[in-house]
């Protein structure tokens, strides 16, 4: 392969990847280029810039969303969407760290992939919003006049609100502070509301002109492709056209500590919401800036050793002695070495045990080791991580981990070599290894920072107040002439939003066709399970999992009532994290980890062909083949002899549990928000709200007010696995099936057999309106109905008007125009209809959005282009990318379903031939949905009650 405009700076074959990996030069810009040559029929394409931010007006976060906002030559107001809207991408995002933007992409078609690869590098490189200065005040701040004065909007400024509402978001931020209290890593780069406001346009521009430039970026190109000509394109149409500069984009570290340092702080909750012990607690040590990529590799195998396991030493103390509810680790994502422990919801009296807990802990192991089989298990983990190879997008995830001295002037081809860095931690990672980097980085070198994060109920109330007497002495400041610039300024902007891209403009976004998409999915090829063992009802799934095997169980749940249901929902919690009858809960940590990558039990609901729905307990099992035998022996032990006698053990798993899905719902508010509004009218989706939704999450509130029973969790275990309700699925590799034979018939023989009865699941849809209220300064709103319960039925026509719904309309009305970070419209096959949206301002105005798309329907004109763009965007629902294990686990749930190739594939042509009248018949079902009037939202209390749209208030936390 010629380099012409590069050289050559190193080259490896990375055997973790099945990769030839080469590190380039570009001779007249400095511009670093990673290419990773393999098979790969994903081809992947990401360019980053180092991006240390000097305060915290989110300035890094604005230019990243702005940057994807029209270009030289893409000339549209939101050539991203328009993309996520119309292509085959696989991948198709842009991420802010503390130090670094990253701007990847990747897709399976070439021809994509070359279109979408031009349009990023075009939009960082020259971007659009150096002459329209409305993209700037919509993704990033301005202000608006409303019926109580002077407000300010942004997406940007919005998103951050959200983030800021979440108090595990407001420890971590406060946490950062005090460990970096200077430089680089002391801001917020993705803005603090309080602060992004004083980002000024020309401040914003000189941004993006100091670090996008190719003597600043990073860039890779991975998968099947003409690399050479790729990077001859690469230079030619970008990179030589800039002339080498020196961005001075070097991180700035604040000094390391030389004496312990302790603090305090408060987070901000509602009133509503406090109660004794939301203390969080924090204690942790910043060892060294400029780790090298093996440093990264001991750091996290100590983290998941001391902390991180399920029976981590001290993370097993913290919770055993009381001291939290749960315990995490947090790490700067940038060019230092930390660790930070952090225990979640503490009672304040306790932060002197925490502390010294930690400590002693540390102690002892540098001075007595620990058990040899733990370090063994942990390893064991690191192996079948690597053995995996990172999933759909392990070149993505490869790159991101190369940053993390790639960056710094760090050699990427080290980063990349997992295996001799594992070789590596495997021969120093003794006992003795391991007691000198407790003694070097915790107990004799740089100094700990402890910190009492608690509860502030009247600092939202301070906060509002704070930003309400700013704005009206803003507005009281202002003279005739600004006020009338304001509103000018709103005009322009609303009037940015409302036109139209011109037909030029539109010409400018490249397209496919539909030549260019085949028929045909991927096919996920199955083999009865009968070539196996005639006992068993399934399929084998060949796939190349690299010598894992995937094994998928199914318990069928139909004969559970519905408290059995959510009852057992919550004993999956348990399972895997209590002793069992051969194992005590030490060994069977170590059991796990070095036989198997892990067994996860769950609960789901099954939606079939036919229209009819049934619960499941799924269970999956990885294993590598030659430890599969070891792998099924753990699993039988744990679904058929679990000891349930530890009722403290049990409470303990089931607090954590809770901490864990409340995180979960404050993240996803809008996935959360969709499945209770599905839960009103579609019983599959009541019974997943049950098992897995916020129902389950009041339900173990309760649960914990009184006494949690061991002996009812094991009566309800004896009732599900059961060798009569059970459907096996195997993903691996096909010479290798003869060899599980053994195993599967030993597992089936030990399953016990009893007769079971479905219950008929009696559900009535309800038209409610609820909301959940908390302290978030955002919302989350959903709206929808069943059309198939209205008489409508299922076919490829709704997923194409899904995405124009969702890229088109919702788009502009609810995030551009309102501010919100993003919204969309979900049409499944079972025939559920529900738009929603994500850390929104607005409430009312978002429900009005929702019950206007019938008329944007009805008024909708496309080209025949248009149409077919957004037809070609929703292909990749009928084919998604997945890895083997993904496309293992997407055939077994398509059995279990009843749902074939043959069923897709009609689908997809469905789709293919959708015509602008099969869209626009759908308005009439849509707004009979619509017009059911069925919303559920979680957001702020006062703006909830305000916008009058809810019949029940309930508080989110309970």
């Amino acid at each position: 392969m010629k380099l012409n405009a590069y050289s050559l700076k190193g080259e490896a074959y990375i055997s973790s990847l099945q990769s030839q990996a080469l590190h380039l030069i570009h001779r007249a810009t400095g511009a670093e280029v990673l290419l990773l040559k393999n098979n790969d029929k994903n081809k992947t394409f990401a360019i980053g810039f180092r991006t240390p931010p000097e305060d915290s007006t989110g300035v890094a976060h604005i230019v990243e969303h702005s940057t994807l906002s029209g270009s030289r030559k893409y000339r549209t107001k939101e050539p991203f969407m328009d993309m996520v809207a119309s292509s085959l991408q696989t991948f198709l995002n842009a991420m802010t760290y503390p130090d670094k933007t990253l701007y990847p992409i990747s897709s399976r078609n070439d021809k994509d992939f070359r279109q979408l690869m031009d349009l990023y590098l075009d939009s960082v490189f020259h971007p659009r919003m150096e002459e329209v200065k409305e993209i700037f005040l919509q993704e990033g701040w301005h202000y608006d006049w409303t019926e109580e004065g002077l407000a300010i909007n942004g997406v940007v400024y919005n998103e951050m609100r959200g983030v800021y509402s979440d108090p595990s978001n407001q420890v971590s931020d406060l946490i950062r502070e005090e460990f970096f209290p200077t430089g680089t890593y002391s801001h917020d780069s993705g803005g603090n509301p309080k602060y992004i406001p004083d980002l000024s346009y020309e401040d914003f521009l000189d941004f993006h002109r100091r670090y996008y430039h190719p003597s600043n970026a990073y860039i890779i190109l991975a998968g099947d492709m003409d690399f050479e000509e790729r990077l001859d394109f690469l230079d030619r149409e970008y990179l030589s056209q800039f002339e080498r500069t020196e961005p001075h984009s070097e991180v700035v570290h604040a000094p390391l500590r030389t004496e312990p340092h302790e603090f305090t702080a408060s987070y901000a909750i509602a009133p509503q919401e406090y109660r004794e012990g939301l203390d969080y607690f924090t204690l942790g040590w910043t060892v060294k800036t400029h780790p090298t990529p093996y440093e990264h590799l001991v750091r996290s195998f100590i983290d998941e050793l001391l902390v991180g396991g399920e029976n981590a030493p001290i993370k097993k103390k913290i919770l055993e002695a009381g001291l939290a509810e749960d315990v995490y680790t947090e790490h700067t994502a940038g060019d230092s070495l930390d660790l930070i422990i952090v225990s979640y919801h503490s009672k304040k009296e306790d932060f002197p045990k925490f502390t010294s807990l930690i400590m002693d802990s540390l102690r002892e192991v540098a001075e007595e080791g620990m058990d040899q089989r733990d370090l063994e298990a942990t390893l064991s983990k690191f192996e079948f991580a690597l053995r995996q190879g990172g999933g759909a997008h392990r070149a993505l995830i490869a790159y991101i981990n190369t940053l993390s001295t790639w960056l710094y002037g760090g050699d990427p081809l080290e980063q990349l070599n997992l295996d001799a860095l594992l070789e590596r931690l495997r021969s120093e990672m003794t006992m003795e290894g391991l007691k000198k980097y407790i003694r070097e980085w915790f107990l004799e070198g740089t100094a700990p920072i402890s910190g009492l994060l608690s509860p502030d109920t009247q600092l939202l109330e301070r906060q509002a107040r704070e930003l309400s007497e700013k704005l009206k002495a803003k507005e009281k400041s202002l003279s005739p002439e600004e006020k009338e610039e304001i509103i000018r300024t709103s005009e322009a902007l609303r009037e940015f939003q409302n036109a139209p891209d011109s037909f030029e403009a539109q010409a400018t976004i490249p397209r496919l066709s539909l030549e260019d998409i085949p028929p045909s999915i991927t096919p996920i090829p199955t083999l009865p399970l009968t070539e196996l063992t005639d006992e068993m009802e399934g399929i084998f799934l060949p796939q190349p999992t690299n010598g894992i095997v995937y094994g998928h169980l199914a318990f069928d749940l139909s004969h559970l009532s519905g408290e059995e249901l959510s009852r057992f929902a919550l004993l999956t919690e348990l399972l895997g994290k209590i002793p069992t009858e051969k194992y005590s809960l030490e060994e069977l940590d170590q059991e796990l980890s070095l036989h198997t990558g892990g067994i996860q039990v769950d609960v789901d609901v099954i939606s079939k062909k036919d229209g009819s729905y049934y619960p499941v307990a799924l269970v999956n099992l990885s294993a590598l083949r030659e430890k599969l035998p070891q792998g099924v022996a753990l699993l039988e032990e744990i679904l058929l002899h679990s000891r349930y006698d530890d009722e403290r053990k049990i409470r303990e798993l089931l607090v954590a549990a809770k901490a864990d899905m409340e995180n979960s719902i404050l993240q996803g508010g809008h996935s959360a928000m969709i499945l209770k509004t599905k839960s009103y009218f579609d019983g599959a989706s009541a019974l997943s709200e049950a098992t897995g939704g916020l129902e389950l999450y009041h339900k173990l509130s309760e649960l914990l007010e009184g006494e949690v029973s061991g002996p009812a969790f094991e009566a309800l275990s004896q009732k599900v696995f059961l060798k009569n309700t059970l459907t096996l699925g195997i993903t691996g590799e096909e010479e290798g099936r003869e060899e599980i034979l053994p195993t599967v018939k030993n597992f089936l023989s030990a399953l016990p057999e009893a007769p079971v009865k479905a219950l008929v699941q009696n559900f009535a849809p309800q038209r409610k309106n609820e909301a959940f209220t908390s302290s978030s300064q955002v919302n989350y709103v959903a709206q929808g109905y069943n059309f198939k319960a209205l008489g409508a039925s299922y076919d490829g026509t709704w997923p194409v008007l899904a995405n124009l719904v969702s890229m088109g309309y919702l788009h502009n009305e609810i995030r551009a125009k309102g501010g919100a970070y993003g919204s969309g419209i979900q049409a499944t096959r079972n025939g559920n209809l529900v738009a929603y949206s994500y850390r929104d301002p607005r409430v009312k105005e978002t429900l009005e959005v929702y019950r206007s798309i019938p008329q944007y329907l009805e008024e909708l004109n496309l080209s025949p282009q248009e149409l077919t763009n957004y037809i070609i965007g929703t292909m990749n629902v009928f084919d998604p990318h997945s890895s083997p294990q993904g496309y293992g686990s997407l055939g077994f749930k398509r059995y279990l379903a009843g749902l074939t190739s043959e069923d897709v594939e009609q689908t997809k042509a469905q789709a293919l031939a959708t015509t602008l009248e099969d869209i626009k018949d759908k308005a009439d079902i849509v707004r009979k949905v619509m017009t059911e009037d069925v919303h559920a939202a979680m957001g702020n209390d006062e703006a909830l009650k305000a916008s009058e749209e809810f019949k029940d208030y309930i508080p989110l936390r309970k």
